[in-house]
């Protein structure tokens, strides 16, 4: 009898250990959906160890009620960590299916054989549901497909497992009392408890994976306007810069327009709105492999793998024109002058490429802002495009203020 207490106390530290990690981060409500399933099923084996209440009917919806909230709180929390929010009605009926038909086979005909089947069955299922609303963690990251198939597992095991315990019996099947003191479905609930520690052990390492992946994206994300920051910058640069199938890579350095005084005028408040438009505006426009990032008080750089400076320059103007065209609702006349180079193959960082896009930059302001200007092939391109013309390219020298 102690050793069958060992699982629900197993499981007690896992929905523990969850809930902990959900006040680290409260955003990840995930966390306490999982925690909920942990603390389900470790109550639901309490009862049926101690067969609280004593009334063997009774009992069985009571830890049947308790292992169907369980699962579906498990599988809630996997599907919402795939970033799909909401109840499936699936989710929502099958709990209900399970506990009622259960009740029906204790109260009205009391069938322990049907009991077996439909409890394990409609565990099964709801786990299988709940896999499949999260789908799109199979191509996530390596903690996201582990937590799909270890979901995937839980729900599954539940089938051969049954099967088995049921064969293995035969007809002592229809007695409770030899059923349930049988050596071979006592070993199966070992098995079964074994499995929930595998499968909390993998879930409590997937979620610390997540909060520390969670915490690094925070460290290098500009909180203002979800663009990296310098340090995101490096890092993501980094990573492009080592592999050779990334070029060309064409750098985009791009800068507000008269944003001081759109500060002074209209006040600091207007001037985050301002960001976080061209934040936004910026990443909605830009493929999810290119990097976004805000590297001082009104600079963002973008970095595109695998394009030439040429294709940067129609991204930058199609960016300018945008940004032109929709500020009207932060601050009057916000418009951004744009900068445009590729890395060349002698650049030791993406700094040595943006220094380069950055004297672009300038040359676009120093021609009257609201232009891109280009380095191409040792000259420099100016865009001159004023708000309702049409577009010209002037030539100028290199590095030219």
């Amino acid at each position: 009898m102690h050793l069958m207490l060992i699982p629900p106390i197993v499981l007690a530290a896992f929905a523990m250990s969850l809930g902990g990690m959900w006040l680290i981060d409260r955003r990840r409500l995930h966390l306490l959906l999982l925690a909920g399933g942990f603390a389900g099923f470790g109550t639901a084996i309490l009862v049926q160890v101690l067969e609280l209440p004593p009334q063997s009917a009774f009992s069985s919806v009571v830890s049947a009620t308790l292992y169907a909230a369980g699962a579906t709180l498990f599988s809630l929390g996997v599907i919402w960590r795939s970033e799909r929010r909401g109840l499936p009605i699936p989710l929502l009926v099958l709990p209900l299916v399970l506990v009622a038909t259960l009740a029906w086979f204790s109260y009205v005909d009391d069938q322990l054989l049907v009991r077996i089947y439909v409890l394990n069955f409609g565990l099964g299922l709801i786990g299988i549901v709940g896999t499949w609303y999260a789908r799109r963690l199979v191509d996530g990251s390596v903690a996201e497909r582990t937590l799909f198939w270890l979901q995937l597992t839980l729900a599954l095991h539940f089938f051969p497992r049954t099967l088995l315990a049921v064969g293995r019996l035969g007809s002592g099947i229809s007695d409770p009392q030899r059923f349930g003191g049988s050596d071979f479905w006592i070993l199966t609930l070992y098995a079964g408890a074994v499995l929930g520690v595998v499968i909390g052990i993998g879930v409590v390492l997937v979620t610390a994976a997540d909060l520390m992946a969670g915490l690094q994206r925070e460290r290098d994300t500009d909180a203002l306007t979800g663009a990296l920051n310098r340090r995101g910058l490096e890092a993501h640069a980094g990573a492009l810069l080592e592999q050779p199938v990334f070029r060309p890579i064409a750098l985009i350095a791009c800068d507000i327009d008269h944003f001081k005084a759109i500060n002074d005028q209209f006040g600091h408040h207007a001037g985050d709105l301002v960001l976080q438009h061209i934040g936004t505006l910026l990443r909605a426009n830009c493929r999810a492999t290119d990097i976004v990032a805000r590297i001082g008080g009104e600079e963002f750089v973008v970095a595109l793998p695998n394009t030439t400076a040429a294709e940067g320059f129609e991204l930058a103007e199609r960016l300018r024109r945008l940004v032109a065209e929709t500020a009207g609702s932060h601050a009057p006349s916000v418009t951004c002058s744009f900068g445009v180079a590729e890395l060349q193959d002698h650049d030791a960082d993406i700094w040595a490429g943006l220094q380069r896009a950055d004297r672009q930059l300038y040359a676009a302001k120093h021609a009257g802002r609201n232009r891109t200007a280009v380095e191409l092939l040792g000259a420099s391109v100016a865009g001159v495009v004023a708000m309702g013309e049409s577009p010209r390219l002037v030539a100028s020298a290199p590095g030219r203020g």
